[in-house]
């Protein structure tokens, strides 16, 4: 893909974007250095760079400079989507405006959210005797038991659940 610049909104002649995520400034700013990619910064997986103008900055996430020098919003969607889900891959194949609804529900977010709260649990006998690590409650649910029951064995609430005892790995 060719690279292509961009003004940046409300930054007009002072900087530029392009369609694969990089920003320059333009025009004297700050004094700085004209025609030279800014070098940006990593937060919450996110490349954010400061814009100068008349001595102020202001701290800008590059995937919406990018979504909005190229990519067209006739419904006013109010956020920008990473479609292979790589927070900084700000290439303008890579973005999509989209709701927050449609952003926070994409790809395997939800999936990869909950990874880090299962907990592992064990299905014992009435006697005692192991049966099987679950990866989760959520595991056990799928294949018959109660989400509920085994919750609230695990807890000390209620001794069984489903004719099994269940206990935190």
């Amino acid at each position: 893909m060719v690279e292509e610049w961009r003004d940046v909104k409300g930054y007009e002649g002072l900087y530029q974007v392009s369609n694969l995520g990089n920003v320059k400034r333009v025009g004297k700013a700050t004094g700085a250095t004209v025609g030279r990619i800014i070098s940006g910064w990593k937060q919450k997986g996110y490349i954010l760079c400061a814009l100068w103008n008349h001595r102020k900055s202001e701290k800008c996430q590059v995937h919406r400079l990018v979504a909005e020098a190229f990519l067209p919003n006739p419904q006013n969607l109010p956020q920008v989507n990473h479609k292979d889900e790589n927070k900084s891959n700000n290439c303008v194949d890579n973005l999509e405006w989209c709701d927050a609804k449609y952003n926070s529900n994409f790809g395997t977010r939800t999936e990869r959210s909950s990874i880090g709260k299962w907990k592992k649990v064990n299905q014992y006998t009435i006697d005692g005797r192991f049966v099987k690590t679950w990866l989760s409650g959520k595991d056990a649910v799928e294949n018959g038991f109660s989400q509920s029951g085994i919750s609230n064995c695990c807890r000390g609430i209620i001794k069984t659940s489903g004719g099994f005892v269940w206990r935190f790995a």
